[in-house]
């Protein structure tokens, strides 16, 4: 939902322009977050995304932990 949201706000070729160099009208911008942010499904959306992103970043670290586990046991029979 969040996704749509900033695509149904922001102007394609503001958005196309801010992602490929820096030449974009920064009032357009702002007038895009300022729309965005007016939108009634803007918290709900806001949230949910700040959820899944907090459950990605904890998966990452989990896996980076194993990742790390696995590192330590290679080198481990590596000395031996």
């Amino acid at each position: 939902d969040y996704r749509r949201m900033v695509w149904e706000t922001v102007p394609g070729d503001v958005t196309h322009k801010w992602l490929l160099n820096d030449d974009t009208d920064i009032e357009a911008i702002r007038d895009a977050v300022t729309r965005l942010q007016s939108d009634p499904r803007f918290e709900a959306a806001a949230n949910a995304e700040i959820a899944y992103a907090t459950d990605l970043v904890y998966w990452l670290r989990v896996r980076r932990g194993d990742a790390e586990r696995i590192l330590v046991a290679i080198n481990e029979s590596m000395t031996r």
